[in-house]
């Protein structure tokens, strides 16, 4: 008996694995990306930062006080440049020349002195020489104060000359010399006049003419 032959079975090809597919490795359709909702934004109110460093704001509670401070270093700052410029206000300003008097009554200070030689006039000029004294000689003058306002009293200045007109001697003379009678700091009233004498030694001095000047000592 022949010995039988035993089929082999026909190799049978595996069938093709199905990948497994998961519900998250899908890429996303049309209407799932419209259903993604976007991070909430977190908006919080504006911080006042003073409140925060400063919750009692002490500066509203000083804010009198500078203001007072102020308002005084101001007032302290218009005094001193009133001070400073004083003539000048008192010459541009007649109204404050009421003003003066009281306030120097109570602050102990004096009047503003104007030193305005250009209203100041000197008329009636005379310079006599005395007989047998040729070094001896009188002189008399008017000093006028031509302007509205009172003036400090000035310098006297005069000044002798010879034949070519050049100055041999000169001679300067306070209010206290020319007119001791007057009080220190005085002053020439608005539209007056005074008459003025003084005698005067040449010591030798030989002169055919005079001139006479007004000035002021720096203050």
């Amino acid at each position: 008996m022949p010995d039988e032959v035993k089929a082999e079975p026909e190799p049978h090809e595996a069938p093709e694995s199905v990948a497994e597919t998961h519900p998250e490795d899908e890429a996303p359709t049309a209407e799932a990306e419209a259903e993604v909702v976007p991070e909430a934004v977190v908006t919080t109110p504006p911080v006042d930062l003073l409140n925060l460093l400063d919750p009692q704001r002490p500066r509203d509670r000083w804010r009198p006080l500078w203001a007072l401070l102020s308002l005084l270093a101001l007032t302290g700052l218009i005094g001193q440049a009133g001070w400073l410029y004083r003539e000048p206000l008192y010459k541009a300003l007649p109204f404050t020349r009421s003003i003066w008097p009281p306030l120097c009554a109570q602050l102990g200070c004096k009047p503003p002195l104007l030193r305005d030689a250009d209203v100041l006039r000197i008329d009636n000029v005379v310079l006599e020489a005395q007989p047998g004294r040729p070094d001896l000689v009188h002189w008399s003058l008017e000093l006028s104060n031509k302007a509205d306002y009172p003036v400090a009293m000035p310098l006297l200045e005069l000044s002798l000359t010879n034949t070519q007109n050049e100055v041999v001697a000169r001679r300067v003379l306070t209010p206290q010399q020319y007119a001791p009678q007057l009080p220190g700091h005085a002053t020439l009233s608005a539209g007056s006049a005074m008459a003025i004498q003084q005698w005067l030694k040449l010591d030798g001095v030989t002169a055919t003419g005079y001139k006479v000047d007004v000035a002021y000592q720096q203050p």
